[in-house]
């Protein structure tokens, strides 16, 4: 927690200390500006600081300054923490969702903003609906993609791995100047292979193949297909051990 967090959850604090000492001076004036005050500040707590000024304005005054910065500090951690590029990407899923048209840009930075929010922020949003539209837009993407890449070459079928089945075929490579080959790549450049096939290992668990749909600062998101359909998840940098990129190489 940082020093903006501690000021802000003070502010906060004073805040409402502030508001319940006005609704006790309320109260004692009549039952009615009490009930105002408690449920309708900051604008009952002006139309009673207005009225009663000379007995309300040590109250009035702490938690009008209390209230006013904490909505400031609201604000800038807000800016901070990248609300403002969530609620414009966001909108723009919103309205391809609606027009049923998403264009996988803005699907793939919403996503992103999202994961950054949520870390910066603590809230789990990551599971609102247009996250999982953006989600399954790019996942639908990536399989046409691979399906579309197998069409332009001649096939051969090979055995997917036991918990990924986005497509059962590859590009030969018989005919071709190059091989497919998973090499290790540094999780913190992982951003520059979304969309890519890739294995990871984590800590006590085996190496598995995902497709990389997403990279933030500290989280990898992946994509993967079962029986039911198709669903994805993120992974912590820091629990990840080793990434591994599907490449082409030259023969």
């Amino acid at each position: 927690m940082n020093l903006i967090d501690v000021a802000a959850q003070l502010s906060a604090a004073i805040t409402l200390i502030a508001l319940f000492w006005l609704t006790v001076r309320a109260f004692g004036r009549h039952a009615g500006w009490g009930l105002a005050v408690l449920l309708f500040s900051p604008l009952a707590a002006l139309a009673f600081g207005y009225s009663y000024w000379n007995d309300v304005r040590r109250p009035l005054t702490v938690y009008i300054a209390s209230l006013l910065v904490t909505l400031g500090l609201a604000l800038y951690m807000f800016s901070a923490w990248g609300g403002w590029e969530l609620l414009q990407t966001g909108t723009r899923v919103h309205q391809g969702m609606q027009a049923n048209e998403l264009a996988s840009r803005d699907a793939s930075n919403f996503l992103k903003a999202n994961l950054v929010f949520a870390e910066h922020s603590g809230l789990d949003i990551r599971n609102i609906p247009e996250a999982e539209y953006a989600r399954r837009h790019l996942v639908r993407e990536a399989i046409e993609a691979a399906r579309q890449a197998t069409e332009q070459e001649p096939v051969e079928e090979v055995q997917a791995a036991p918990d990924y089945d986005f497509t059962k075929k590859v590009k030969s490579t018989e005919d071709t100047g190059y091989r497919l080959e998973f090499i290790p790549v540094d999780v913190a450049e992982a951003r520059r292979y979304v969309g890519s096939t890739v294995k990871v290992t984590r800590r006590n668990v085996v190496e598995k193949e995902y497709r990389l749909i997403g990279a933030t600062r500290n989280r990898l998101q992946f994509a993967q297909r079962n029986g039911s359909g198709n669903f994805s998840f993120s992974f912590r940098n820091k629990d990840i051990e080793k990434l591994r990129v599907l490449v082409k190489r030259p023969k």
